[in-house]
């Protein structure tokens, strides 16, 4: 389509051929001069042409509104601050890791990771400087995972949540104290913290899914007790939690 023409123009000149159509048509008895229908042909193949522009146009819009649509759904499982996947995205790919190791008799483990003292941190040093911490110890949580299909994704606040497919309690107990150890090696200062760094605690439990999806809630909960004891026995530990 032509730069200047809008699509009023663009219809007019539709209008002007079908006019021009129905004159030439009514000249029943009438000899038509050739030129006139050779004008028309004329404008009948610059309507096809246009045609096919648009057709190319509307191709591309849709393919763009395609890539957008799919940017849209990326923004929606994305945690904005820490850039890695968020609650939502972690729900459904639990719901994914389940059913498939339940379908292959596999081990799956779920993490619960909190940031110790969080809170204190937040009013101590602010909310920007409570957002770098959140930023560092998800980026030193997501370096510690080697394997693809191991997960990591903000749950809510401060608090993380790890999907460990294939992996028996030993397995995820030895990883969960490589991200904890690493968090510390950090030596983010935390002056209100008992260690004096920013530390995080671990809630694991594992299990091999082989009953109802009801009770993926289960895993989820004894990961969060796990988690708790972890809070009760200090603090910047891992605990684990098996059915």
């Amino acid at each position: 389509m032509a730069k200047n023409m809008t699509t009023k123009s663009l219809f007019s000149f539709e209008e002007d051929i079908i006019r021009e159509s129905h004159e030439v048509l009514s000249k029943k008895d009438e000899l038509i001069p050739r030129e006139e229908y050779e004008k028309l042909l004329v404008r009948y193949e610059r309507l096809f042409k246009q045609m096919q522009r648009i057709l190319r146009i509307s191709d591309r819009f849709q393919l763009e509104l395609s890539l957008s649509n799919k940017d849209l759904e990326q923004l929606s499982t994305i945690d904005s601050l820490t850039k890695i996947p968020n609650r939502r995205h972690f729900n459904q790919t639990y719901e994914q890791e389940w059913r498939r190791a339940k379908r292959e008799g596999n081990h799956l483990t779920v993490g619960m990771i909190d940031i110790d003292y969080f809170k204190k941190y937040n009013d101590t040093y602010g909310h920007i400087e409570g957002d770098n911490c959140i930023e560092r110890v998800a980026s030193t949580i997501q370096n510690s995972i080697q394997r693809p299909a191991d997960y990591i994704a903000r749950y809510g606040g401060e608090e993380f949540g790890l999907i460990l497919p294939n992996t028996d309690i030993d397995g995820a107990v030895k990883l969960a104290e490589k991200i904890r150890s690493n968090v510390e090696s950090l030596q983010m200062a935390h002056c209100l913290s008992d260690k004096g760094v920013v530390t995080v605690s671990i809630g694991i439990s594992s299990e091999i899914p082989i009953q109802e999806e009801a009770l993926m809630l289960e895993l989820l909960n004894r990961a969060d007790k796990a988690l708790y004891k972890a809070k009760e026995e200090g603090r910047n530990r891992v605990e684990h939690r098996c059915s």
